[in-house]
């Protein structure tokens, strides 16, 4: 894909577009990461749309911190901290 890497975030109130940068790398785990980190914020409290933000920011240093472990694709590094 080229072009701009945008999400869109709705949650039956208000949209908002979340850009990116986009990886040119395949690369497994991003989907699960994003979604368990996600629901990880959520149960620590965070309000949706910060869980979301906070999550793909993890999602974008586990992309950068991948590694490979065989001869398939990489993987995501999904054991990344974020700071406070």
């Amino acid at each position: 894909m080229k072009g701009p890497l945008v999400d869109v975030f709705y949650d039956g109130r208000r949209m908002v577009r979340l850009g990116g940068r986009r990886y040119r790398k395949e690369l497994h785990g991003a989907g699960c990461t994003l979604a368990a980190s996600t629901t990880a914020y959520l149960a620590l409290g965070f309000p949706l749309l910060a869980a979301v933000r906070r999550a793909r920011r993890k999602v974008a240093l586990g992309f950068r911190a991948s590694y490979r472990a065989g001869r398939g694709v990489d993987i995501i590094n999904s054991q990344i901290r974020l700071g406070r």
